[in-house]
C-alpha cells in the first residue's frame, strides 16, 4: 500500500470519529449541508498533525503554522517522502495541539480531547505495524 494511500486511509478513520463525536445527544446524525468537505478536512488536518508528530519535529511546528490546505498538502508529500523517523514530539504536546486544532473548529473541549486521543492512537498503530 502507498504511504499516500495509508494517510487517506486515516484520514477517513479520523473523519468517523469526528463525526461519532459530533453526534446530536439523541444519537441522530448533524445533517449539516455541506459538512463531509469541513469534516475531511479537519480529518487531514489533525491526522497530517498526528503523523508529523511522531516523526518530526521539523514537520511538526510547521504543520503547527499551517493555515492553508495547500501548506498540509506539502507535508503530506514531505511525509511520504520522508525514510526514517527524525525526531518524535512528546505524547502530550501532539495532543495538546491536535486538541486546540479540533477546538478551534468550534467543537466543545471534551469532544475535542476524545478526538485528539483516538486519532493518535489510530495512527500510532498503524504505523507500528508498519515495517
Amino acid at each position: 500500500m502507498s504511504e499516500r494511500k495509508w494517510i487517506e486511509e486515516q484520514v477517513e478513520t479520523a473523519v468517523q470519529t469526528i463525526r461519532a463525536e459530533l453526534r446530536e445527544p439523541s444519537g441522530k446524525k448533524l445533517s449539516i449541508t455541506g459538512l463531509e468537505p469541513i469534516l475531511i478536512d479537519l480529518g487531514t488536518k489533525i491526522v497530517v498533525g498526528v503523523i508529523t508528530g511522531l516523526v518530526s519535529k521539523t514537520l511538526f511546528e510547521r504543520w503547527g503554522s499551517a493555515k492553508t490546505k495547500d501548506e498540509i498538502e506539502k507535508l503530506k508529500t514531505e511525509i511520504v517522502a520522508l525514510k526514517t523517523q527524525l525526531q518524535p514530539v512528546d505524547s502530550t504536546l501532539i495532543q495538546t495541539a491536535i486538541q486546540a486544532r479540533v477546538a478551534a473548529q468550534g467543537v466543545p473541549d471534551e469532544p475535542a480531547r476524545r478526538i485528539a486521543v483516538q486519532v493518535i492512537a489510530d495512527v500510532r498503530a498503524v504505523m507500528l505495524r508498519s515495517p
